[in-house]
């Protein structure tokens, strides 16, 4: 656990009540330190409402993100060529910028895929211009609290392909749009691709299932799960 956050764990119990993005963050810290001693409610980020016009190219695998070690790029760059064999029309635009930026391209043209891969670098506002022409986001972190870009695909219409980090994508995809991979097991996701990509049924299945999931998870339903929590805590301030 990060330093930082045991430093928290010792005086939660003083709180009338804590916040959790996810029931998956929730439930892991009960199993830790045991549901009575934390009063935990689940309020999530909702889920953003996107306008831009959807026509996604062919094989057009996004990702947006922070170009650090945490973001594991490196892994979309290895399952790349896989990719490619399948689905020759794949290729890779990079929205983002980072520390990592110039050991990612030389990866890129080490494994063969630098001519497949167009490195867009940071822009004002990347999720109009990336989710107008996506056809999946592929999402490698190692961990995350609840990552709004899901969350902007989903409502947007494009599918998502993630590992099965801690946390949010579990959550985020557990109504539909997208597939989940086990965590860091690169060939899970060059297949989860493959599949995204060469299969236009099954891509507008999982655009439609992810429009419906986030109309679910609107601001009201956000608004809501906070109104819960702070009525209870009111209700039933913890002993100081």
């Amino acid at each position: 656990m990060d330093a930082a956050w045991e430093r928290w764990f010792e005086i939660a119990d003083r709180f009338d009540g804590v916040l959790w993005l996810t029931p998956s963050q929730r439930d892991d810290v009960e199993r830790r330190f045991g549901a009575q001693r934390l009063r935990s409610f689940v309020v999530p980020h909702p889920a953003p409402v996107v306008s831009a016009p959807s026509d996604p190219v062919s094989g057009r695998i996004v990702i947006l993100n922070s170009l650090i070690p945490r973001k594991r790029v490196d892994h979309v760059l290895r399952a790349l060529p896989a990719v490619r064999a399948a689905v020759p029309a794949a290729h890779l635009f990079v929205y983002g910028d980072g520390a990592a930026g110039a050991e990612l391209r030389a990866l890129a043209t080490e494994l063969g895929v630098e001519d497949a891969v167009k490195w867009i670098g940071h822009v004002a506002d990347p999720a109009t211009q990336a989710w107008a022409s996506a056809d999946v986001l592929v999402l490698a972190s190692t961990n995350e609290g609840q990552p709004l870009v899901v969350l902007e695909a989903l409502a947007a219409g494009v599918p998502v392909v993630a590992y099965d980090m801690p946390y949010g994508p579990r959550d985020s995809l557990a109504h539909g749009g997208g597939v989940l991979v086990p965590d860091g097991d690169v060939d899970a996701l060059a297949a989860a691709l493959i599949d995204v990509l060469s299969d236009r049924e099954r891509r507008a299945e999982l655009s439609a299932s992810g429009r419906a999931a986030a109309a679910a998870m609107d601001a009201a339903a956000s608004m809501r799960a906070l109104g819960t929590a702070v009525r209870a805590a009111l209700a039933d301030p913890v002993s100081r």
